[in-house]
């Protein structure tokens, strides 16, 4: 599996790493940009234009020739009321570096005209990190909800609007693959840079499979014994033994669901990219072991809730026989995709051993010692 191309992030808070996965890495996009400081360092849409898009930035007029020189493909005016020219949009989306100061730029018959699918404003002082107002008093009518903060601004989604689902579930990280522009940084270090992530793509994509093929086992084992023992817990409460027996059997209960819920705690910890399931997993477990802990309090009623408790615990039975099923289903999947790579990893490898023992790689050694020569001048 080919992951997707390095791109180079110049937001200074990393907006434009979330703009990436709200749009898909689409290719093409108009924007219109409000009070951005410099077309390209701290820039939320530089990005966006190095993939294909353009659009209209509203702008301090001194940095005019700027923007003009560096984003050729964009038109640039001076910030200020009525600045948006009449024949921009829809865009797919507006951005306002100056927060809700700056929506004053735009009229109702420009947000008739530009129709965004995305919002993005600063709501909080770059200074002291105060979280101020924001524009949602003024987007919420307009058919917008608020998304996320990330600390410094607000991402507002037009309700309908379907490039969203999961794209701020996590902060920004490597596996966004993307490299933060520095200014001092040469074209051949940063293509270097992409050069590294490129190769290590392979090796990388086997270790995480590999771990999740683990991780999966061990949830696999964890249930399994999730499994026998709501079992037991079944045909205890058939026989509806004793009170006794009954509180002994709930507090090695909590015990295990606690044990369990620290293991899995500590699992999380460790791997900052473990899967959704496995976050889900650990909130029943703690609201399993709240309900344990809850049963606990009230012990001296369960003779006469022994009925209550049978149907509980044939609830959980059933609950731990799905989640072994889909963890098996998903090991099998995991496995699957293993294979697959090795696969790919040993037929790349017998390509490249076939490459070097052929006559032409041989006959053209000379010729590529002359050219690395002729290179290194």
């Amino acid at each position: 599996m080919r992951a997707d191309p390095v791109f180079t992030s110049y937001s200074a808070n990393f907006e434009d790493v979330l703009l990436h996965r709200v749009f898909g890495g689409r290719s093409e996009g108009a924007y219109l940009d409000v009070g951005a400081s410099d077309p390209v360092r701290g820039n939320d849409t530089k990005a966006l234009y190095d993939r294909g898009w353009s659009g209209v930035n509203l702008v301090d007029p001194a940095l005019l020739p700027r923007f003009a020189r560096v984003r050729p493909r964009d038109r640039s005016f001076g910030a200020g009321r009525d600045a948006v020219p009449p024949d921009a949009g829809p865009v797919a989306l507006v951005r306002f570096a100056g927060g809700a100061a700056l929506q004053t730029a735009l009229r109702d018959t420009d947000w008739e005209r530009l129709t965004p699918d995305l919002v993005v404003a600063e709501a909080a002082d770059r200074r002291t990190g105060r979280r101020g107002p924001g524009l949602a008093p003024v987007l919420e009518p307009r058919g917008y909800d608020l998304a996320h903060f990330d600390g410094l601004n607000e991402f507002h989604v037009k309700r309908g609007f379907r490039g969203v689902e999961g794209a701020f579930a996590l902060p920004p990280n490597l596996f966004d693959r993307f490299v933060q522009y520095r200014p001092e940084d040469t074209s051949e270090q940063a293509r270097a840079e992409r050069l590294a992530l490129d190769n290590a793509d392979l090796r990388h994509e086997t270790e995480r499979l590999r771990a999740s093929v683990a991780a999966l086992t061990a949830d696999m084992l964890a249930l399994n014994q999730d499994l026998d023992s709501g079992l037991t817990e079944r045909a205890e409460l058939h026989g509806l033994r004793g009170v006794a027996e009954e509180c002994s059997r709930l507090r090695a209960r909590m015990q295990e669901l606690d044990a369990y819920a620290r293991k899995l705690e500590a699992e999380l910890g460790q791997a900052l990219d473990r899967d959704g399931r496995v976050r889900a997993e650990l909130e029943h477990v703690r609201g399993l072991y709240e309900f344990m802990t809850v049963q606990h309090g009230h012990i001296n009623a369960l003779h006469g809730q022994a009925l209550a408790r049978h149907e509980q615990a044939q609830a959980q039975y059933e609950q731990a026989l799905a989640r072994h099923e889909q963890a098996l289903a998903q090991c099998e999947r995991t496995e699957a995709k293993r294979r697959r790579l090795a696969a790919l990893y040993e037929e790349e490898h017998a390509l490249r051993q076939a490459l070097e023992a052929s006559t032409s790689w041989r006959l053209t050694r000379p010729l590529r010692a002359v050219v690395k020569r002729v290179r290194g001048r």
